[in-house]
């Protein structure tokens, strides 16, 4: 009897998270997408010195 409720719970949460989690994603995948341009220039850069 608990069981469904705790379930309806859950799945609740469970929708409110999952925005945030994918909001927070793709803040570090653009993070990480910078750093990578960032490396990827001085390495360039290096290899033309």
């Amino acid at each position: 009897e608990f069981g469904g409720v705790i379930d309806i719970l859950n799945e609740e949460q469970n929708r409110t998270e999952f925005p945030l989690s994918v909001r927070v994603d793709e803040e570090q995948a653009n993070n990480d997408a910078s750093k990578l341009k960032v490396a990827t220039k001085q390495f360039q850069r290096r290899m033309l010195a």
